[in-house]
């Protein structure tokens, strides 16, 4: 699957171009995108996690936030990784009234 500017999608396996937000050696997240979807598949949770990480502009897998208010349309920052990382651990915005 294509995504925005070519890349490819993380759901085919291959990443496309990194986020400067990855630090991990391009080989190695390769490896661990193919890993994840040859035991989760494609249409997972894991699956739109490396999406969201890769590409960015929609809401994050974890919270649903919008993080393209912060980010823009493009992947996700560091600091956007980590809120989203934790999300689970605290409610990021207030339940509606």
């Amino acid at each position: 699957m294509k995504t925005r500017g070519g890349a490819n999608d993380a759901r085919d396996g291959s990443p496309g171009p990194l986020s400067p937000a990855i630090t991990l050696p391009r080989e190695v997240i390769e490896v661990a995108i193919s890993q994840h979807l040859a035991v989760f598949g494609k249409s997972s949770l894991v699956a739109r996690t490396w999406h969201s990480i890769l590409h960015g502009g929609e809401p994050g897998p974890i919270s649903h936030m919008d993080w393209s208010k912060f980010d823009g349309d493009g992947p996700p920052s560091r600091a956007t990784l980590a809120a989203e990382s934790t999300a689970w651990l605290r409610r990021l915005y207030s339940a509606p009234p």
